[in-house]
């Protein structure tokens, strides 16, 4: 199969797998006291169906919802952090939903520090559409300094720099590229960011691919032809 023929099986939108993003509620009782501006999440736990809440083992109450498919993760403080989602729109959904669940169920005054989610972090998967040579793109002197290669992880930790000449943290996102062309981006904060690494690196990836060995049927046909030479 020749090149062109592979790439065409790639997916050329990374589908997005997980989105970690944040919010932070705010009550608004008559007392303004530190205690009561907290959660009783004991509370939230009793009153609130679907959550799970052990102390010993994590300081935060976990609640799940259907529609969306999401999970909140509600701190004492207010501070609540959903995962599981597919979109940002997911995100800001499933937080108004469990806010709003919050609130009947223990008859609190509250309100959002501010009305929309932030967005922490993106997981997308996507598919390169032919397996590569890991170690050749880590030895690579072009990408050397951008990859991290060994035994204790089954693929390449490959950093892009959203903005090469903004020496942030914030700016790096992770690929982590399997041998097999299969690639998960993590670290960004939109979809647009994704789609802008992998659109970079899957060009450049090209030069690194693996060549499939011949088939059985072609090695036979060429012994047979050999062996039609020398008769």
């Amino acid at each position: 199969m020749n090149s062109a023929n592979q790439q065409n099986k790639s997916d050329d939108t990374p589908k997005i797998q997980n989105v970690v993003a944040t919010i932070k509620m705010i009550r608004q009782d008559g007392n303004s006291s530190k205690q009561k501006q907290t959660f009783d999440l004991q509370e939230i736990a009793q009153k609130c169906r679907n959550t799970q809440y052990n102390p010993k083992r994590f300081p935060a109450v976990f609640m799940r919802i259907k529609d969306p498919k999401a999970t909140g993760l509600i701190y004492s403080s207010g501070n609540m952090t959903i995962v599981g989602t597919r979109s940002t729109n997911e995100s800001q959904t499933a937080a108004e939903r469990i806010f709003g669940i919050i609130k009947k169920q223990l008859n609190v005054d509250c309100r959002f520090e501010n009305k929309e989610v932030q967005v922490r972090n993106i997981v997308a998967s996507c598919k390169l559409g032919y397996p590569v040579c890991l170690d050749k793109i880590h030895d690579d002197k072009d990408h050397k300094q951008f990859s991290t290669y060994d035994d204790t992880f089954p693929g390449l930790i490959y950093r892009y720099m959203l903005n090469p000449g903004e020496q942030k943290k914030k700016n790096n996102i992770i690929a982590l590229v399997f041998a097999s062309g299969k690639m998960v981006f993590t670290g960004a904060k939109s979809q647009e960011d994704i789609q802008q690494a992998y659109d970079k690196i899957k060009p450049e990836f090209v030069a690194f691919m693996k060549k499939e060995p011949p088939s059985s049927n072609a090695q036979n046909g060429g012994q047979l032809g050999q062996n039609m030479v020398q008769n």
